[in-house]
């Protein structure tokens, strides 16, 4: 008789926890894993932020062997139940399944959402057009919906005057002179060792946070959960070698810092600090694409990923736009119209919330419900 895949559904820390070993292993025999899968950065980001939420972590075995994990967690505001991917904003997601066994990791997983009684809806976002987590949508017999999430920008690693090449003439001219005033200047990029980690992910932190003063900032970032969770997130990956933090020192100190991770063909520019002197001196911005390519190329990456595409910079910069999508699954026909209304509305308040003619006691609303 043949055994069927055994599902379970995690809903303590210590058992998230204990899956660290496991975890690592399927995570390298996972072909479309990124460190934003990794049990270094989600377990990181639960240990800070997931005193709002309620574990969902499903497992998938193989009589004794990990074939396959689904991180969610539930959120519970205003009456509705979702389940979600546990993970913080501006990641790439996904489930783990070993390789090979993608499809009957999703049905797995749809067994397992049988047996969860507690959601309304399960929103995933931010799924690449090949991530292992489609399989989820394609054996889900019930209402779903697919959108746009966003779109994330991917710089192509080659050799530098090639990339420089494929540049405007004034943006050309303007990297070519930072670049050599750096280098005037004395200007050297590192990677932080296992020693040194913790420190500079808290100088990068202070250095997001100046970056930001004045401008738009999420108010998470602001908090002393985000810089616990990036203290030992960059210390796990930088012990697994996932990732780092590059800084770029001058005259024995930071002045543009780089929570950078290492994917199998992708190199993430995560999380940006920059000094206010350095903007007043250099273009920050050139100047950390320029160190940010030189470390990829170095680990034989394929393309570095700058994220959403929100800022003007990197739009100057010759990049691949790549959708990213939301896969929403449903129970029930009448909470169903209710979420499609949410999901159409939402963008536009959003918009209204950021304008800057939105007078301030609706944006401070706004943001004290957030904290629902």
């Amino acid at each position: 008789m043949k055994r069927g895949l055994e599902i379970a559904i995690l809903t303590e820390t210590r058992s998230f926890a204990s899956l660290q070993e496991e975890w690592d292993e399927l995570y390298h025999d996972c072909p479309l894993s990124t460190p934003f899968q990794s049990w270094s950065w989600l377990y990181s980001w639960w240990e800070s932020f997931g005193e709002g939420y309620e574990l969902r972590l499903i497992t998938v075995r193989d009589r004794d062997l990990l074939v396959g994990l689904i991180p969610l967690m539930l959120e519970r505001r205003w009456g509705l139940r979702r389940l979600l991917f546990i993970g913080g904003r501006a990641l790439r997601r996904d489930l783990l399944a070993k390789k090979g066994w993608e499809d009957k990791v999703s049905e797995a997983g749809i067994r397992a959402f049988r047996q969860i009684d507690s959601w309304h809806v399960i929103d995933v976002r931010d799924l690449s057009s090949v991530a292992a987590a489609w399989g989820l949508s394609q054996q889900w017999n019930g209402r779903q919906v697919h959108k746009l999430s966003d779109y994330y920008l991917f710089i192509e690693v080659e050799p530098w005057e090639k990339v420089l090449a494929s540049l405007s003439r004034n943006h050309r001219s303007t990297v070519r002179r930072t670049l050599r005033h750096a280098d005037e200047d004395g200007v050297y990029g590192s990677l932080a060792g296992p020693e040194e980690v913790e420190q500079a992910a808290h100088r990068l932190v202070a250095l997001h946070r100046e970056l930001r003063q004045g401008r738009q900032i999420a108010s998470e970032h602001l908090t002393p959960d985000f810089e616990s969770f990036i203290m030992a997130a960059a210390r796990r990956v930088t012990d697994r070698g996932l990732g780092g933090i590059l800084e770029l020192w001058r005259d024995g100190e930071v002045i543009l810092s780089s929570f950078t991770l290492f994917g199998r063909k992708i190199t993430d520019a995560y999380l940006v600090g920059v000094r206010r002197a350095t903007k007043q001196h250099y273009q920050w911005s050139s100047l950390g694409i320029y160190h940010t390519l030189d470390l990829a190329h170095s680990r034989n990456s394929a393309y570095v990923c700058l994220a959403q595409a929100g800022e003007p910079y990197k739009q100057r910069w010759v990049h691949k736009s790549v959708p990213h999508y939301r896969i929403v699954l449903c129970r029930g026909p009448v909470l169903w119209s209710l979420y499609l209304i949410y999901l159409s509305l939402r963008p536009r308040a959003i918009r209204y919330i950021k304008a800057d003619s939105t007078p301030k006691l609706i944006k401070d609303v706004a943001e004290w419900l957030k904290g629902r």
